[in-house]
């Protein structure tokens, strides 16, 4: 069921960034995937939930969550980078599932929680802040939608005929 619906709702491409073979592309992305991940830990060590509440004036049960999220999300993502190089290697083609499910379940949540953020901070009167930090997050996920989950998916894609046709 889950690749059915990758298959019909995610685009796919045959080459990363238009040029990089999907197995490279895949490593690639997997290793510029620790950037991101790290910056999550980073946020939850350094930023932390009292500075939430005064740059953006969320309340502080919604700020700890929001800190807290993160913090587990910077975890798992540490993880599933190093299983998305693995599965780049070995072409296991589930690993890549889970990987692609995960980032856009998060980015339902990540989006969700950015929005609150944006909404308390204009509602205590930040909206060039508040705005800003929606613009970039929904430019943060466009980019990952259209670049790395179709390269992603395109990868998958080609494991999938590979095992269909040797089967």
């Amino acid at each position: 069921m889950g690749q059915s619906l990758l298959n019909y709702y995610l685009p796919t491409t045959r080459r990363c960034c238009f040029c990089i073979s999907p197995k490279i592309g895949a490593m690639i992305i997997s290793i510029l995937g620790f950037i991101p991940s790290v910056g999550y830990l980073l946020l939850y060590e350094l930023f932390g939930a009292e500075k939430l509440q005064n740059m953006y004036y969320v309340d502080h049960i919604g700020a700890r969550l929001i800190i807290h999220t993160y913090g587990i999300n910077g975890i798992l993502q540490l993880a599933l980078h190093i299983i998305l190089f693995i599965a780049a290697i070995k072409y296991i083609e589930t690993l890549i599932l889970l990987y692609l499910w995960y980032m856009i379940g998060f980015s339902i949540i990540d989006i969700i929680m950015v929005c609150y953020i944006t909404f308390s901070a204009i509602v205590y009167g930040k909206m060039i802040s508040g705005i800003c930090l929606l613009s970039l997050d929904l430019l943060y996920w466009i980019f990952m939608y259209a670049i790395v989950l179709t390269s992603l998916n395109g990868f998958r894609r080609s494991i999938h005929t590979v095992v269909i046709i040797m089967a």
